[in-house]
């Protein structure tokens, strides 16, 4: 099921609601992975809205600001210097980190999170364990998921 966030961060099924301007349309594979990582809930109610989860507690704080934070996505969607595609998530991962995995001659580019994961797994570490948050950038937004827990599984 495909949602949409609306500008006041509600986030509602978007096969029983109208596109309404400033919406940001999430498709079935990014709303079900959201789901699957334990960051996206259903509130179990007729109007089938859901939110983000961050801890323990729902968190739909939305700030409006001119100035744009540090270290949060604003947007600017360059494609990743390993496999050329355009990623739909950025992320902030601590810098120790980025040093040990991300090669010099690309360290100022973008990275998509697939290859960080890779480049991390190339020398045995976790990328689940130094991603501080992911930014979903959508229309004239940024919405910020904390990690909340990884799953594991061994490949078949």
């Amino acid at each position: 099921m495909a949602v949409r966030i609306r500008k006041d961060g509600t986030i509602i099924c978007a096969a029983k609601s109208g596109s309404e301007d400033g919406d940001c349309y999430l498709d079935d594979g990014v709303h079900y992975r959201l789901y699957e990582l334990g960051i996206l809930h259903s509130n179990n109610d007729e109007d089938d809205t859901w939110y983000f989860q961050t801890g323990k507690e729902k968190n739909r704080k939305i700030i409006i600001s001119d100035k744009w934070p540090e270290a949060i996505s604003d947007g600017l969607s360059l494609p990743c210097s390993i496999c050329g595609i355009i990623p739909m998530f950025d992320y902030h991962v601590d810098d120790d980190f980025w040093s040990r995995i991300v090669p010099g001659h690309i360290r100022r580019d973008v990275i998509c999170l697939p290859c960080l994961d890779g480049l991390a797994h190339n020398v045995q570490l976790d990328v689940a364990e130094h991603i501080e948050f992911v930014h979903f950038t959508g229309i004239g937004k940024t919405v910020v998921l904390i990690p909340e827990r990884t799953y594991y599984y061994e490949k078949k």
